[in-house]
C-alpha cells in the first residue's frame, strides 16, 4: 500500500524496514523523491542509495498505533453487532428449536424387558375342496367302461330312436347330475350301422342339427381329439328360442371303433352346462372302449 503522506509515496512491492524509535528507515527506489518540506517530517535523503531517513518521535509512533487499534476495535464491534442481530431475530420469530427424535423407544437401564411387537394375524384355515369319489359303469355288450361321480344317477334305457343328429341309434346309458342343482345329462348312443368315415359322419350330423332346430348354432368344433385312443370329433353348440335366449348348451363327441360309431352327448341349461362342464371333460378321459366282434344292438 502507499503511505498516504503528502510528497512521500512508497510502492507496495518494496521491502520496508521500520524500527520503533526516533529513526524510521524506508527504502525508496531511485527516481521517487520526497521533500521534507512537503512531508512535514524530518526526512534525510541519501541520494546514492535512494534511502530516506524518517525521524519520528515516540509520541508520533504511539499516536499511529492508537489510531490503528481504534480502527480494529470498530471493525470487531460491527461484526459482533451483526451476529447478535441474527440471534435476536431468530429468538423474536418464535420458531421452536428442533429437538432430535429417536427412532427407537428409550429403555431405562433397569428395564430389561423386551419391547412388545405386534403379533402377526394367523390366517384362518381353509378347507380343501372335497375330493370327487367315482363309481364305475360297465357295459360288456358294447365294450364300454366309464368312471363317473358316485352322486350321479345312471339310467340304461336301451332305446332305439331317431336322434337330432339324423341317425337311428341305440341309447344305452344316461348319466344324470344330482337333482338339487341344475340338471345336466350325458348320454351314450351306439349306431347299429357300420361305417369307417368319421369325417363324413360328423358333417352329416352337423347338417342334421341345423335342420332339426330353428336356432341351432355351432360355437366350436375340434377334429383332433381322442377317446380311448381312438380319433374323435367334437362339436360345441347352443340352442336359442325365438327371442334369442339360450335354452340349451351342449357338446357332442363322435368316434368310431372297429366300424361302430359311438356318440357321447352332454347338454343342459346354460347354468347346468357351466356347472358340470369340468366333470364332463373328466368323464371323457375316463372312458374305455374295448372292441367287440359281434354285438346285438338291442334286445
Amino acid at each position: 500500500m502507499w503511505l498516504d503522506e503528502p510528497g512521500l509515496l512508497i510502492p507496495p512491492y518494496i521491502n520496508y524496514h521500520f524500527s520503533v524509535g526516533p529513526v524510521v528507515h524506508a527504502v525508496i527506489p531511485r527516481g521517487r523523491f520526497a521533500h521534507d518540506t512537503d512531508v512535514g517530517l524530518p526526512v534525510k535523503k541519501n541520494s546514492r542509495f535512494g534511502v530516506f531517513f524518517l525521524r519520528l518521535s515516540n509520541f508520533q509512533v504511539l499516536s499511529c498505533c492508537t489510531l490503528a487499534g481504534l480502527v480494529l476495535a470498530v471493525i470487531c464491534a460491527g461484526c459482533t453487532a451483526t451476529g447478535l442481530k441474527a440471534v435476536t431475530d431468530n429468538e423474536s420469530s418464535g420458531a421452536p428449536a428442533e429437538t432430535p427424535v429417536s427412532a427407537t423407544p428409550a429403555i431405562s437401564p433397569g428395564n430389561t424387558s423386551a419391547v412388545p411387537v405386534a403379533a402377526k394375524p394367523t390366517p384362518a384355515p381353509t378347507s380343501a375342496p372335497a375330493k370327487t369319489v367315482y363309481a364305475t359303469y360297465s357295459n360288456p355288450t358294447y365294450g364300454l367302461t366309464i368312471s363317473y361321480p358316485e352322486d350321479w344317477q345312471v339310467q340304461e334305457p336301451n332305446q332305439l330312436a331317431l336322434r337330432d343328429y339324423g341317425r337311428m341309434t341305440l341309447n344305452i346309458a344316461n348319466f344324470v347330475t344330482p337333482s338339487n342343482k341344475p340338471i345336466a345329462i350325458m348320454s351314450v348312443d351306439v349306431d347299429p350301422a357300420s361305417t369307417t368315415d368319421l369325417e363324413k359322419y360328423f358333417n352329416t350330423a352337423i347338417l342334421s342339427h341345423q335342420s332339426y332346430y330353428e336356432h341351432w348354432e355351432l360355437t366350436k368344433h375340434n377334429p383332433q381329439l381322442k377317446i380311448s385312443d381312438n380319433f374323435a370329433y367334437r362339436s360345441d353348440y347352443r340352442i336359442s328360442d325365438d327371442n334369442g335366449w339360450v335354452k340349451t348348451c351342449g357338446i357332442q363327441l363322435y368316434t368310431i371303433v372297429k366300424g361302430r360309431p359311438y356318440i357321447f352327448t352332454f347338454k343342459g341349461s346354460e347354468a347346468a352346462y357351466n356347472e358340470y362342464l369340468v366333470d364332463f371333460q373328466d368323464l371323457i378321459r375316463f372312458i374305455r372302449i374295448t372292441p367287440v366282434v359281434e354285438t346285438p344292438l338291442y334286445r
